[in-house]
C-alpha cells in the first residue's frame, strides 16, 4: 500500500527520467521480498507435537510482527488438532472468523479467562509487549513461543522458545496429526468456542437504550458484506 498526497499524485513530473528509475530502484530495494519457504526444525516438531498430545486444552496466539503465518496454514492447524485461534490486533483476519475455531482478538485481559482458564498449554507466534498492552501475563498454562533469537521482550513465562519457523512448523504438524495413530484432536469443540464467542458478544453488546461504540461498530458490520474490509 502506497500512499501519496493528492497534490503530488496530480502534479507534473519534474524529476528527470534517470532519477525516477533510480527512487524506484531504491524502493524496490526496501520493499520485503517473498520468502522461500522454510525447511521446519524436526526437533521442534517432535517437541511440539508431543506437547499438543498431552494437552487437553491447547490454544494458539498468532501476534508480532516479525514474521507471518498463512491463514491456510492456521486454519488447517486449527482444523486438524482442534485448537482455538486468537489473533492480536495485528494479526486481525490471519483467520477467516467464519472457522469454527475462530476465537476472536487476543488482549491479554478478562475477556479471554472463560478459554484460557480452562486451557492447558498455549502456543504463540511472536508475541510482543505491544500486542499485550504492556501487560504482565496473567494466565496459569505453560506456553510455548516461536520467536526469533533477537527476541528479548519477554514480559510472561515461557516454558519452552522456539526458534524454526512458525509457518514451517504448523504445517508439519497438520501433516503429522494425519500420518499416525497419534491421539491428534482436543477436548475443544466447536461449540466451546462458539460459547465462548457468544460470551464475549453479550458482554461487550449488553441491552441499552444507549447507543455504545461497541454497538455502532456492530450496526456496521451487520450491514458490511463478508469480504469487505472496514478501516478507521
Amino acid at each position: 500500500y502506497l500512499e501519496i498526497p493528492d497534490d503530488v499524485a496530480t502534479a507534473a513530473p519534474v524529476a528527470t527520467a534517470e532519477r525516477l528509475d533510480e527512487t524506484v530502484a531504491m524502493l524496490k530495494m526496501r520493499w520485503p521480498r517473498p520468502r522461500r519457504p522454510a525447511a521446519p526444525d524436526d526437533g521442534e516438531v517432535v517437541s511440539l507435537a508431543a506437547r499438543l498430545e498431552r494437552a487437553e486444552h491447547p490454544v494458539l496466539v498468532v501476534a508480532g510482527r516479525r514474521r507471518r503465518v498463512s491463514p491456510e496454514t492456521v486454519a488447517a492447524f486449527a482444523e486438524a488438532w482442534r485448537v482455538p485461534v486468537f489473533t492480536s490486533s495485528r494479526q486481525k483476519g490471519v483467520l477467516d472468523q467464519g472457522s469454527d475455531f475462530y476465537a476472536g482478538t487476543f488482549l491479554n485481559g478478562r475477556l479471554e479467562r472463560e478459554l484460557f482458564d480452562r486451557s492447558d498449554l498455549v502456543i504463540l507466534v511472536d508475541p510482543d509487549p505491544f500486542d499485550f498492552y504492556n501487560r504482565p501475563w496473567c494466565f496459569d498454562a505453560p506456553a510455548v513461543a516461536f520467536a526469533d533469537s533477537t527476541f528479548t521482550d519477554w514480559s510472561n513465562p515461557i516454558a519452552e522458545r522456539l526458534y524454526g519457523d512458525p509457518e514451517a512448523t504448523l504445517a508439519a504438524l497438520v501433516e503429522a496429526a494425519g500420518s499416525g495413530a497419534r491421539r491428534v484432536a482436543s477436548a475443544w469443540t466447536a461449540d466451546n468456542v462458539a460459547g465462548y464467542r457468544s460470551i464475549l458478544r453479550d458482554t461487550l453488546l449488553p441491552a441499552s437504550e444507549r447507543l455504545s461504540v461497541s454497538q455502532a461498530v456492530d450496526a456496521a458490520l451487520s450491514a458490511w458484506p463478508s469480504d469487505g474490509y472496514l478501516i478507521a
